[in-house]
């Protein structure tokens, strides 16, 4: 890791995570791979070169108020994060925007070691950083509504279910939402 990281959080047991901003001629090689897994099949990058994903990710971090962040554990790449405004977003077509509302999709690396509840550590590590270190309110995600792992993790960390079922331009997807005391309450806190 040689760039400045912009968040930093140790959580017993398991060692320091960092968060570094993505750049996209760096890191796209990181990610490749991660995009291309099966289990990332929401991601709807499947079977995409290098090229492709560059090219993606120039398009995600396009939009003011989008920020992608390579997060680390102990100075080694484990997971990807995608911030951003959904008011500036199709999503907010299908709730109320507020000020301070975040939107946020995370994809962790295939596992090199097992690392007991490392996703739920990621959770923990990027809702933290939304609410306390970026001032979010809510934090509003959209999963696909086939991603049923997904759902419980986001329930564990304190998202409410807002919409089962909305049809957005380019998947089906559940609308969650995450208030600052639902998650210093859930699961993730205990």
């Amino acid at each position: 890791m040689t760039s400045f990281s912009e968040y930093q959080i140790e959580i017993a047991e398991i060692g320091m995570f960092s968060l570094v901003e993505y750049n996209n001629e760096e890191d796209a090689e990181i990610i490749h791979p991660w995009v291309n897994m099966e289990y990332a099949k929401f991601w709807m990058l499947n079977n995409s070169t290098l090229e492709k994903v560059k090219s993606e990710y120039k398009t995600i971090m396009a939009p003011i108020g989008t920020k992608v962040y390579l997060g680390y554990l102990d100075n080694s790449p484990m997971f990807l994060t995608e911030i951003y405004d959904p008011a500036c977003e199709e999503i907010a077509e299908h709730y109320l925007s507020k000020p301070g509302d975040f939107g946020m999709h995370i994809l962790v690396a295939p596992a090199k070691k097992y690392i007991p509840k490392f996703t739920q550590c990621v959770f923990k590590v990027l809702l933290s950083f939304l609410f306390q270190y970026r001032g979010a309110k809510r934090v509003i995600v959209e999963p696909d509504v086939a991603n049923f792992k997904i759902h419980k993790l986001n329930e564990q960390a304190g998202f409410k279910v807002f919409k089962d079922s909305v049809k957005l331009s380019n998947k089906l997807v559940r609308i969650e939402i995450c208030e600052v005391d639902d998650f210093h309450q859930s699961k993730l806190m205990e």
